[in-house]
């Protein structure tokens, strides 16, 4: 029988205290144990930010107990556990754990590294065109306070959505499919295609899919740095 080791992960002390994510989190992976008939060890819970440099103390002891243990360390979206494509190298090949993905069942490591890599990716394309075009526009009106004003206002607004995205069930029942076919090598506008014959809602409630809200699906869903 496989053993699991669950962490989860919120972004900030509001979302801890009030357990909105934690418990949808936990629920989905219980649930995930219960279909691979496995046996749950123990859940590990983090409260912080996965940005770069920011030690999490709770996955340290969640990647010590699964080595010890010799259990699969489960979480229930792959940006729970990192966002950043050496870090997952890192804990699977330098730190020898495995590692499953509760709403990409079907992925194995490489996968899910080819994932995380594509979204990552699209994630550092995305941050260049808006520094750029903050950089213009800073530069045509030195003066003007543009957007939300403060990173740290944009990087809240950013984690909202994302988790807006985990709790979305349409979103929940795309990723696997988005993620096998990922796996395949399949474009954006195949696994567009396969979406829609399938009938899958997009996350608005909407019955088309596109190259680009399949994109979306991914940088939003499976990981961004």
């Amino acid at each position: 029988m496989n053993k699991y080791i669950i962490y989860t992960r919120v972004s900030t002390t509001r979302q801890g205290e009030s357990g909105l994510g934690l418990e949808a989190q936990l629920q989905g992976c219980m649930e995930y144990i219960r279909e691979k008939n496995g046996h749950f060890l123990q859940e590990y819970t983090e409260v912080g930010s996965a940005w770069k440099g920011k030690r999490r103390p709770q996955l340290e002891e969640a990647l010590r107990h699964a080595k010890e243990a010799n259990a699969t360390l489960l979480v229930w979206m792959l940006d729970r556990l990192t966002r950043r494509v050496s870090e997952f190298d890192d804990i699977i090949c330098k730190n020898g754990v495995k590692v499953a993905v509760a709403t990409n069942p079907d992925a194995d490591d490489y996968a899910l590294m080819q994932i995380m890599m594509f979204s990552e990716n699209e994630s550092k394309v995305k941050s260049q065109r808006a520094k750029d075009s903050y950089k213009i526009r800073r530069q045509r009106n030195p003066d003007a306070v543009f957007g939300c004003g403060t990173m740290d206002k944009v990087k809240a607004m950013s984690e909202g959505r994302r988790e807006a995205a985990i709790s979305n069930p349409n979103s929940r029942r795309a990723a696997a499919v988005v993620s096998t076919m990922v796996k395949e090598g399949k474009s954006l506008r195949a696994i567009a295609a396969r979406l829609n014959q399938f009938e899958f809602p997009t996350p608005n409630g909407g019955l088309k899919w596109y190259p680009s809200s399949v994109k979306n699906l991914i940088s939003k869903l499976i990981t961004q740095p």
